[in-house]
């Protein structure tokens, strides 16, 4: 049996959700060139990359994949039983595997997308090759018996492994998280559900929307679920609340933010978002005034609570870092 080489950044399970047309496809928005380009996809053709959390120096190939088959999966797995309690439900897992699930879901949805794996990439690269140099100036004094008798020798045949283990390591541990998937997990859940959507929520390669620290008084995160149906996770419940307040802003308000936070692919429902879409995606203009950090390589959004009009989402300055 070959090893998964199709890694989803967006799975299946969560893109199913935008898959009501009948035929099992979603509505894809892509600007491959100039205008909008908008295909009907199954949800197994989108949002994937061919071993993108592939660890290449591993000779076993199925060592090579365990990122996608034994980390991945798993948290795909519980997060799809906990979608489906979500759905049915309107209302958060009693279970607490299901809830810490949910989470550590919606974690992953920050860090797996292509974008942050190269970050997250080009950052390890940058740190190894200060170690690097101070491992070249001091060989000689700490070889061990076994290691290659030159520096070089050594870089070849192993310096590109220990990269590799030590990109995949940070990619799970930021995954895991243990402060802020346990406070995400205790924060207020809701789940608001449109009435009578003009046109149905949009999803993209870079779903969840955050407040520039989740863990201040005002912070959210925000994740679509469906056409219809929005996870939104807060502190305070004036926060909440102040996204409620204007239920029939609700729609484009966070279409907007979703596509303007887009990479390269909106995910919909139906094509009647084209000229929306089109207005935006891949037009934001990514600096710090416009909410855009550099550290994280992240959009980050304020809450409504501390606006004086009632604008539901809008970028906010960046700072300071994330939590």
């Amino acid at each position: 049996m070959s090893e998964p080489r199709k890694h989803h950044y967006l799975p299946e399970f969560y893109l199913k959700r935008w898959a009501t047309n009948g035929e099992g496809k979603v509505c894809v928005y892509r600007r491959p060139h100039g205008i909008v380009d908008v295909r009907w996809l199954h949800p197994a053709g989108v949002g994937f990359q061919k071993d993108l959390y592939t660890i290449p120096s591993r000779a076993d190939p199925v060592a090579r994949q365990e990122m996608e088959t034994g980390f991945m999966t798993p948290i795909d797995t519980q997060a799809a039983n906990a979608l489906a309690y979500i759905a049915a439900h309107g209302a958060r897992p009693p279970n607490l595997k299901l809830q810490q699930g949910w989470s550590r879901f919606v974690l992953s949805l920050l860090y797996r997308h292509p974008r942050q794996i190269e970050f997250i990439r080009t950052k390890v690269r940058e740190n190894d090759e200060t170690t690097w140099s101070d491992l070249e100036r001091n060989y000689d004094a700490i070889r061990g018996p076994d290691d290659p008798s030159t520096y070089r020798e050594y870089r070849e045949t192993t310096g590109k492994a220990i990269c590799d283990e030590t990109e995949a390591q940070l990619i799970r541990s930021m995954i895991d998280s243990a402060w802020i998937g346990d406070h995400l997990t205790r924060m207020h859940w809701n789940f608001i559900t449109l009435e009578q959507p003009k046109h149905g929520l949009l999803t993209s390669d870079d779903p969840v929307m955050t407040s520039n620290g989740v863990g201040n008084r005002d912070g959210f995160v925000i994740v679509p679920v469906g056409p219809r149906t929005l996870f939104l996770a807060v502190n305070d419940l004036e926060v909440r609340d102040a996204f409620a307040k204007a239920p029939h802003k609700l729609e484009r308000a966070f279409n907007d933010a979703t596509v303007n936070q887009a990479e390269a692919i909106v995910v919909g429902a139906n094509e009647h978002h084209r000229a929306f879409v089109d207005r935006r995606l891949g037009r934001a203009i990514r600096t710090k005034e416009n909410g855009w950090s550099e550290e994280t390589r992240r959009q980050v959004w304020a809450s409504p609570i501390i606006f004086s009009d009632d604008v539901l989402l809008k970028p906010r300055r960046v700072r300071r870092a994330p939590h």
